[in-house]
Order: C-alpha cells, then structure tokens, then sequence
C-alpha cells in the first residue's frame, strides 16, 4: 500500500509532515483495514456455517469467540509488521526524488 502511494507520501513530506506522523499513519490504515477484512470474514463464517453440516453431514464445526479472538490479533500483527517495513522505506524517500520531471 505505502509504496503504491509515493506520489501523495512525498506531496505530504514536501507540505511537512513528520516521518514518524506518516509512519504512524500507515501503520494505522493497514490495521483499520485488516480489523474491516477480518469483521467482514467473520460474519461471512457465521452466516456459512449452519449450512455446512447439510453440505457435509459427518462434519461438524465450532467455532469459540477466543479462537476468533486470536486469530483477529494474529491477522493485526502480522498487518502491522507487514506495513512497518514498506512505510519506513517510504518515508525515508526524498520528496524530489519520487518525481520523474
């Protein structure tokens, strides 16, 4: 996501914005998008889920709120490290240097 967008990254740097401000706010959207992906899976899973044991009669399936618990804060941490690295390489980037004149 962050180096898809150098072009607005670097129009926000040459305006002055802080690195760490832009970093923060990176980090951030790719978090709020992770939580909106995961809310829309779970809800999908849930509506699903009855249906299966029509589909597959020998199978049955649990589903505990602390395992989705889990593995909504796996999916945020792993969102979170994913974007810190593409963020920090972005905004080290000089603004100058990100456009082709």
């Amino acid at each position: 996501m962050a180096m898809r967008r150098r072009g607005e990254i670097a129009i926000i740097k040459a305006l002055g914005m802080e690195n760490h401000r832009i970093l923060i706010s990176i980090v951030m959207q790719s978090g709020i998008l992770t939580l909106i992906g995961f809310l829309i899976a779970v809800l999908f899973a849930y509506s699903v889920i009855p249906y299966i044991p029509l589909l597959v009669p020998q199978l049955t399936l649990v589903v505990s709120f602390s395992a989705l618990a889990q593995l909504g804060l796996i999916a945020l941490i792993v969102a979170i490290l994913g974007a810190l690295t593409p963020a920090w390489f972005v905004t080290r980037l000089e603004p100058a240097s990100t456009f082709h004149v």
